[in-house]
């Protein structure tokens, strides 16, 4: 199955992978952000996203790998979305819709939708179920053929 990566948001798995310890992880989603840049696809995450990744680095006082995260996102040219009014408005919206869904996912999802990013990077399954956006699971992805 081929897929067009055109507007790309990215769920937090997509940057603990990248700077986590399994290598296997590690190369594939480089290579997934590579392909993105290789096809011109616009990437984005959220100030939320931004959050959950640095609260263990903190925790231990990484700050150098807090640092790294920062340079990645300039170097890919990822986009960080703010969350506002309209953002929280979607996200009731979509908690509304699918009552299995948690607080952070909603918020997630409604900055891609709200800012018209079409795909959704995540490791999720059950996003799948989200019919406003195009959900794509890391582990299919990293299987496809």
């Amino acid at each position: 199955m081929v897929i067009n990566l055109r507007k790309v948001f990215l769920d937090t798995p997509i940057f603990i992978y990248l700077f986590g310890d399994d290598e296997r992880y590690k190369s594939r989603v480089d290579n997934f952000l590579r392909q993105c840049r290789d096809e011109n696809a616009l990437l984005a995450t959220s100030v939320v996203v931004y959050k959950e990744f640095s609260a263990k680095p903190l925790e231990v006082g990484d700050c150098k790998l807090i640092k790294k995260f920062e340079d990645m996102l300039i170097d890919f040219n990822i986009k960080l979305i703010g969350v506002d009014p309209q953002v929280e408005k979607t996200s009731a919206g979509f908690r509304a819709r699918y009552k299995w869904l948690k607080e952070m996912d909603s918020l997630l999802i409604a900055s891609a939708a709200c800012c018209g990013y079409g795909q959704f990077m995540t490791n999720d399954k059950k996003l799948k179920e989200i019919l406003e956006l195009e959900v794509l699971i890391i582990e299919e992805w990293f299987n496809r053929t």
